[in-house]
This record gives structure tokens, sequence and C-alpha cells, in this order.
């Protein structure tokens, strides 16, 4: 979909695209923000009963969340590499967070949601995983 000479420029700079980058290609746009989006492509939930033993399997309550598992996205996994120094990250890789905001512990990555899942259930005890809801 092309700009607008007269909409906000897709560079993120709040100025008129006429004012602006109206000189380069709208390709340049699109592979910009498929390479700079850090979203996963997926992410899965993981309960542990453990952390609350009285809760159904069917309820979802913060303190039974053990770890996330993230399906990366070029752009996620760009920027990994970065902040960890590295090239070992790619896309479609697997990784598994756990802890807090000021204590996150990364592992992997993983070749597969499989032995991401595994790992998973082996190290921080996970019994189920859930996708975050998709609207459409």
């Amino acid at each position: 979909m092309k700009t607008g000479r007269n909409e906000k420029c897709p560079c993120g700079s709040g100025k008129k695209f006429k004012h602006c980058c109206i000189d380069k290609s709208e390709e340049h746009f699109a592979q910009d923000e498929s390479d700079n989006a850090s979203l996963p492509k997926e992410q899965y939930i993981g309960f542990n009963r453990d952390r609350a033993p009285d809760m159904s399997p069917f309820d979802l309550d913060q303190e039974a969340i053990c770890c996330l598992v993230s399906l990366l996205s070029t752009g996620a996994a760009k920027s990994l590499n970065e902040m960890h120094n590295t090239n070992k990250f790619e896309t479609d890789h697997v990784i598994v967070t756990t802890g807090n905001c000021s204590d996150i512990k990364l592992a992997g990555p993983f070749s597969s949601l499989e032995a991401a899942f595994e790992f998973s259930m082996k190290n921080h005890g996970a019994v189920r995983f859930q996708t975050q809801p998709q609207f459409v």
C-alpha cells in the first residue's frame, strides 16, 4: 500500500511524507518494518502446577506462570544477537525466558517448539502451554 503525500512518513519522523522521505521507495520501508519488528512470531505461556496447587489447570493465574516460549521473528533474532553480541539467534529459532523484569533468564536457541516445551517441562515444571488469544 502506497503512502499518501500528506500522510505521516513511515520512517517515524512525524513529518509529512512529502517533506521527508518521498524519494525513498516503498520497498525500503516494507523491508525496514519487517526487519525491525522485534516481536516474536508466536508466544506460549508455560504454567507450573506447583506454583498454584489449588488452581484449576484451565484457569489463568499470574502466580502459575513459569516461563514464556517464543518463536523468533527476523527482528527479534536480530535484537537478541545485538544484545548478546552474538550471531546464534536466527529467524524461527525458539527461546525460553523466565524470571521477572529485573532478572530475566534466557535459554536457547532451540530448533523447534517441541524441544523448548520439553526443556520447560523438565527445568521449570511447566505442565501445559497456552498461546495468547488471537482476535480476528
